[in-house]
């Protein structure tokens, strides 16, 4: 990555953990979703943050597999 684009994600991360802060359950909500089991180290505002720094970089158009 640029670091344009690194500094968008430090900033996508920083504010997914400022909403998540002021809303915990929302956080909790998300390590319901999926198969896999939550990761008990890291704190679920935290990972909730990831999660959707995660899912922002799986959606970009280079990510995605076209036909």
């Amino acid at each position: 990555p640029r670091a344009e684009e690194i500094h968008v994600l430090n900033e996508l991360l920083a504010s997914q953990f400022d909403q998540y802060t002021e809303d915990p359950k929302a956080a909790g909500e998300i390590q319901t979703v999926g198969l896999a089991p939550a990761v008990e180290e890291l704190a679920q505002v935290e990972h909730a943050a990831w999660t959707a720094v995660a899912r922002t970089i799986l959606n970009l158009h280079e990510m995605i597999t076209r036909n």
